[in-house]
């Protein structure tokens, strides 16, 4: 099971922030709730979500909904761990998926899509909706600019194991 950080809706807008050891899966939380908020975790939604420092709120998918291009998806990859990255094409029944700090676009099934990025909480206190007008012109921008920062990414590893640098964490 995996631990979860449990707050409320209205706790997490106001920064009070509550680290829970609930053994509840996210999945479960979604199912009950319709809604999870949880601090978020990992480098590859970076530089949109920082480790630690946002808070994220996510809605539970619907019945038959189907999620569009830019959406910033909830899954459940088959090993159990879950994953919060964007999505970057619709296939019939499947999600090309990439987090904006990754070098590689994953293929996920429509059944392991639990839910969507509804709003994020900025610094405890600077809540933006997925819906705001700066927040669509970034993720456009990210997802446009991926093939440059992709070869630039390739470039500078290449160089570092020529020159027999530590690489450092790159995001997949």
């Amino acid at each position: 099971m995996l631990k979860v950080a449990i707050l409320s809706r209205k706790s997490a807008i106001k920064g009070d922030f509550y680290m829970g050891n609930q053994t509840e899966t996210f999945k479960e939380i979604l199912e009950r709730d319709g809604t999870l908020v949880y601090k978020t975790k990992g480098i590859s939604m970076l530089p949109m979500l920082r480790t630690n420092k946002d808070v994220i709120i996510i809605r539970a998918k619907k019945p038959g909904e189907i999620f569009k291009k830019y959406d910033v998806a909830l899954f459940l990859r088959d090993n159990g761990q879950y994953v919060l990255h964007r999505i970057t094409k619709v296939g019939k029944d499947h999600y090309m998926i990439r987090g904006d700090n990754c070098r590689y676009t994953e293929y996920v099934r429509e059944d392991q899509v639990l839910g969507i990025l509804d709003t994020f909480i900025r610094d405890g206190n600077k809540k933006i909706d997925s819906t705001d007008f700066k927040y669509r012109v970034y993720y456009h921008l990210r997802v446009w600019d991926y093939p440059i920062r992709r070869a630039k990414c390739e470039i500078l590893v290449a160089i570092k194991k020529m020159l027999g640098m530590d690489i450092g964490p790159i995001p997949e």
